[in-house]
């Protein structure tokens, strides 16, 4: 033969290009072989792949379905935390944060922590504040003649406690907030003590929130 292949090996080449589909067998003589088009000779693998696509869409519905039905009533969930290392990474978190606050921004910090983040973040606090973005910030009692308190009373919400942890808490629109511990406490945008944790938590907010606000309470009044 021209193409120096037996004639054994072409013949059983067809004999699976037939069985596939892909080739069809013409009675004439001498024998004659055509290959289909594309879309006639895997149009049956396309049906094939059709329905298990269906199948599977109808077991992830039923799947989805049995899934929020069972989280509505579990009474334990798993949330994801970040562990915050350092500074620079506190005040990073804390621009991702304010910076996707929609409606409202709660701030909780030591005099020096709220400095910190006037020199951060002051032009970003009066764009939220113009945007109609609600500012609240708990600072220490002392803090009332502090030259940035005097200058943001006006356009937020402030909330005196006669002492503050030195802690820095940082949330916005009940759903996502940092604590961190600010070592040493001072204004300084550097340093390597600083430890927090970031999460993205309705339920955990409300805690959080909770407990500061009775720690004011009693604060205020014991």
């Amino acid at each position: 033969m021209i193409s120096d292949v037996p004639r054994t090996k072409i013949y059983g080449t067809l004999k699976k290009l037939i069985d596939r589909g892909l080739v069809i067998k013409i009675p004439e003589n001498p024998t004659r072989f055509a290959s289909l088009s594309p879309t006639d000779a895997f149009k049956p693998i396309l049906r094939l792949y059709e329905k298990k696509t269906r199948d599977l869409q109808l077991t992830l519905s039923f799947l989805e379905k049995v899934y929020a039905e069972t989280n509505g009533t579990m009474r334990a969930r798993r949330e994801e935390v970040w562990i915050l290392m350092g500074r620079r990474e506190i005040l990073r978190r804390t621009f991702e944060i304010l910076s996707r606050v929609d409606k409202s921004v709660d701030l909780l910090a030591t005099e020096n922590g709220l400095i910190l983040l006037y020199k951060a973040y002051n032009k970003l606090l009066d764009k939220l504040i113009e945007n109609g973005v609600k500012v609240q910030i708990t600072v220490p009692s002392s803090s009332r003649r502090l030259g940035i308190v005097q200058e943001l009373r006006y356009l937020c919400k402030f909330r005196y406690i006669d002492a503050s942890p030195s802690i820095l808490f940082v949330g916005s629109d009940g759903r996502e907030f940092l604590l961190a511990k600010l070592l040493p406490d001072n204004f300084d945008s550097s340093s390597d003590k600083d430890v927090g944790f970031f999460i993205q938590s309705p339920i955990l907010y409300s805690l959080i929130s909770s407990f500061f606000f009775s720690i004011k309470n009693i604060l205020d009044h014991g």
